[in-house]
């Protein structure tokens, strides 16, 4: 029963493999920038900061308001004259019932000591922060997907292997059945071929699950349709990671995306303390409209305008000012101490990186060795357990051995791989984005 459910399953996960479209690592990573949906929503923040700078530009324009009112009075003001006459006078009416007023209001603000401008260079400010965090967002899914790659082509290479060892295990059984129906073998040395194949067997089914879940991620993270699978086109041995050899360290560490944002930070705090000392604003202030009630015909609607400048200096704002500044100061302080860190702990991490590398290659020396040792084993162990020389464990164990030290190559591989990629990383050497 178990043997028919790896084999349905491996049925299965081979047809969803089968219509896979094969892409290069460079295809991979040009699809993945122009198409991740995180990336893309990313850049439409530059938009909106292209926004927020016209807006805080917008101070530098007058502003208008149009405006109206109608009001009705009941009553309205009376001057009685009492004059030595024999005739008495009316009460004269000053205003009418019906006061309609209706005007155009305009502001412009004339000086303030520069204080729009750091607005504007604030907002322009905060979009290079945002181009800095797209940087950043671009290396991660760059770094990302480069991982997802080499991951989803060790999968598939490693499927590969265990099909060669599963068809060379099957090979073998039918070759110790004949054996054994001929009486040269033990019923225990067929029985321990036929657990060596139903081991490969259910390795094979599982490295197609992990190979399936690779490739998902792969297509996930390119941005593409995950019912319309990528496959790596490249293998294990071809793939190649750009990582920096010569390029002086401090100086990409210093264009990290983190550093940069911090730096960029630092700018905009600094303008923000600017901002808040208490300065004088000049406004100029003028409206025109039409208005009635006006003597002495107050329900005729007359035009009227009126100009000025209008001064604001505030001198005291119970310290708010005062302590605002302080605490930009205690803000660039703080970004200051963070840059040291991520720097310090950067040539650190960068030095263990370099460590790994060398351990690695010396790993995959002598992994190289043992294979071809264990490929010459097999090759005497196979030509021996034919002339009845050693016995079918003997064989086995050999072909096990083999099929451990390649897979242990494979891995070595994918680690020196992994490693190259980490100080791509920890440098942000990331010339693809410029590609």
């Amino acid at each position: 029963m178990k043997s028919i459910v790896c084999g349905l399953l491996m049925l299965l996960l081979s047809a969803d493999i089968a219509l896979a479209e094969s892409v290069s690592l460079s295809a991979a990573v040009r699809r993945g920038v122009a198409h991740n949906r995180s990336l893309t929503a990313l850049a439409n923040r530059l938009r909106e900061n292209d926004q927020k700078i016209e807006q805080a530009r917008a101070a530098y324009r007058p502003q208008f308001k149009l405006g109206g009112s109608y009001t009705y009075l009941s009553r309205i003001s009376e001057i009685k004259l009492d004059l030595p006459l024999p005739v008495s006078m009316p009460p004269v009416k000053v205003g009418t019932h019906n006061v309609l007023d209706a005007n155009v209001f305009g502001t412009y603000l004339l000086l303030d000591w520069g204080k729009r401008a750091k607005v504007v260079a604030q907002a322009k400010i905060g979009r290079k922060l945002t181009e800095i965090n797209l940087a950043g967002a671009s290396e991660e899914v760059i770094y990302q997907l480069i991982r997802a790659y080499a991951g989803a082509t060790l999968q598939t290479e490693n499927v590969s292997l265990l099909q060669k060892y599963l068809e060379i295990s099957r090979r073998h059984l039918e070759d110790s059945r004949t054996k054994f129906a001929s009486g040269l073998v033990s019923e225990f040395d067929l029985l321990k071929s036929e657990l060596q194949s139903k081991v490969y067997e259910e390795q094979l089914a599982m490295a197609r699950v992990d190979q399936q879940e690779a490739l998902l991620s792969l297509t996930e993270i390119c941005g593409g349709d995950t019912l319309d699978l990528l496959e790596p086109a490249d293998s294990l041995s071809q793939l190649t990671i750009d990582w920096p050899r010569t390029v002086s360290f401090d100086e990409l560490l210093a264009q990290k995306p983190q550093v940069r944002a911090l730096q960029t930070q630092q700018s905009l705090s600094q303008l923000s303390a600017a901002a808040e000392r208490l300065r004088p604003t000049v406004t100029a202030v003028s409206s025109a409209g039409w208005k009635n009630s006006y003597m002495p015909e107050p329900d005729k609607l007359q035009l009227n305008y009126v100009g000025g400048l209008s001064l604001t200096f505030p001198i005291f704002d119970g310290g708010y000012s005062k302590h605002r500044q302080q605490e930009e100061q205690e803000k660039q302080k703080s970004y200051q101490l963070d840059i040291d860190r991520i720097l310090s702990e950067s040539r650190r991490r960068v030095d263990i990186l370099y460590q790994e590398m060398r351990k690695i290659d010396t790993k995959r020396r002598i992994t190289k060795d043992k294979l071809a040792l264990a490929r010459k084993a097999l090759e005497i162990a196979s030509v021996s357990y034919g002339a009845g020389l050693i016995t079918n464990s003997d064989y086995l164990d050999a072909e096990l051995e083999i099929q451990s030290i390649e897979t242990q190559s494979l891995q070595d591989r994918y680690a020196m791989i992994m490693n190259q990629l980490e100080l791509k990383k920890e440098l942000s050497y990331f010339p693809e984005i410029a590609n």
